[in-house]
């Protein structure tokens, strides 16, 4: 069994939230340009109207030709970054991104957890955590914006609609009834997951492009099966205001979310940290483990 093969569920669920992520953005208001190329061992997003959606996933060992040829796809103004799965890591690898004048920047580390395995731990008094729903979406805005996030009336108008639903879910935690830090869930599901999206096939090539108007949940990876009992969630943006750190509100914003993901028929969790920080070692404690650790090379 490849690489691809065993992590097509955690490949499938990013690929889903790296789409919702591309449309809810509120850096912009222009319509995403967001395009797939896969080929054999590589995924690569492509979007120029959005800078930081640019990326090159590479799962296992692929022909350098393949890498030469996806690299040439985006603009000059635009370098992505390549993260690299342990599978793929080779010194061939690293000379061919070197000649392009990649490095190493950080690595990245992916948590994974089946949430049959949860078991519940008590929370300081002090703190509680709303889930925000519809009713709530402005007062999230307001929030977020305590934090330096900019959004225009425009951008949110059009934007309102992704924030605190079935889906994304937004979570509040209160200090001493102070709003002071928050997270979010993001559930993919094949009936909660939609897209309208347009696929072609040169060669060994799969290029896959939102069509214009797509809606926010979109499901570009090919490998889900109608009736899989996986349901997936992915935990991710937390911050706590600086006054407020230390105190426990991300482990109580944590644990609600494996809750509340329980409680909606979730049976995998993920979330993303960086390796051999506080983030990673309280997602452990709460019974996550290492799912992989990608390195990310950028452009020097």
């Amino acid at each position: 069994m490849t690489a691809t093969d065993t992590h097509g569920w955690f490949n499938h669920a990013l690929t889903s939230y790296f789409c919702f992520n591309n449309t809810r953005t509120l850096s912009t208001s222009r319509p995403s340009q967001l395009t797939l190329v896969r080929k054999p061992g590589m995924t690569a997003y492509i979007d120029s109207t959005r800078r930081y959606d640019n990326h090159v996933v590479i799962h296992q060992k692929c022909a350098e030709s393949d890498i030469e040829e996806v690299l040439g796809l985006y603009p000059d103004h635009l370098s992505p970054e390549i993260s690299i799965e342990p599978a793929a890591t080779d010194f061939s690898l690293s000379q061919c991104l070197m000649k392009h004048h990649f490095v190493p920047a950080y690595s990245h580390e992916f948590l994974a957890m089946r949430a049959e395995s949860y078991q519940a731990s008590p929370i300081k008094q002090e703190i509680r955590v709303e889930r925000w729903e519809c009713e709530k979406v402005d007062d999230f805005l307001a929030l977020l914006q305590t934090a330096g996030v900019e959004c225009s009336e425009t951008v949110w108008e059009e934007k309102r609609r992704y924030y605190c639903t079935e889906q994304f879910r937004c979570f509040v935690a209160f200090y001493d009834d102070q709003p002071c830090a928050w997270a979010t869930s993001y559930l993919v599901d094949n009936g909660m997951s939609r897209c309208s999206l347009v696929s072609d096939k040169v060669d060994d090539t799969v290029i896959i492009a939102r069509e214009t108007g797509a809606e926010a949940a979109s499901d570009m990876a090919p490998n889900t099966r109608k009736g899989s009992d996986r349901r997936v969630a992915i935990f991710a943006n937390a911050y706590t205001q600086e006054a407020y750190r230390g105190k426990g509100c991300q482990t109580a914003l944590l644990h609600a979310r494996i809750q509340d993901a329980k409680a909606a028929k979730i049976t995998h969790l993920l979330t993303d940290v960086m390796p051999d920080t506080i983030s990673s070692r309280n997602c452990k404690a709460a019974g996550f483990t290492t799912k992989t650790i990608r390195i990310v090379w950028a452009r020097s």
